[in-house]
């Protein structure tokens, strides 16, 4: 056996690790994305059991819209806020969900303001 076959398999591997380790990170995205806004949206919903005006169906589709949003708007340090409650929560992150929640119950009502050019 010559140094080429070791220096090839030892190229292969890293090769086949950084595709592994992408693979990895995004299933982990996902998985991350999908449980989170499943979370959000039970959570939302158990809040809002019987204060909200509307319909359990409409409740839920808003609940959602909203983990949807902020899944996508935050980043690992205020995910991990989130965990803690408001009590945890920066005012800059209590704002945005605040926006996010109005947003999805008009876009959810179809209240969404239609921007014409």
């Amino acid at each position: 056996m010559n140094i080429r076959t070791p220096l090839a398999c030892t190229l292969l591997l890293c090769a086949c690790s950084e595709s592994v380790k992408n693979e990895f990170k995004e299933e982990f995205t996902q998985s991350f994305r999908t449980e989170f806004v499943r979370s959000a949206t039970e959570a939302c919903v158990e809040k809002a059991s019987g204060k909200s005006p509307f319909d359990s169906a409409t409740t839920e589709k808003i609940c959602r819209c909203i983990g949807e949003k902020t899944v996508d708007q935050i980043n690992p340090e205020e995910a991990t806020s989130l965990l803690g409650g408001s009590d945890s929560m920066s005012d800059e992150l209590k704002k945005r969900i605040k926006d996010t929640s109005i947003a999805c119950t008009k876009e959810v009502l179809g209240m969404a303001d239609s921007k014409t050019k």
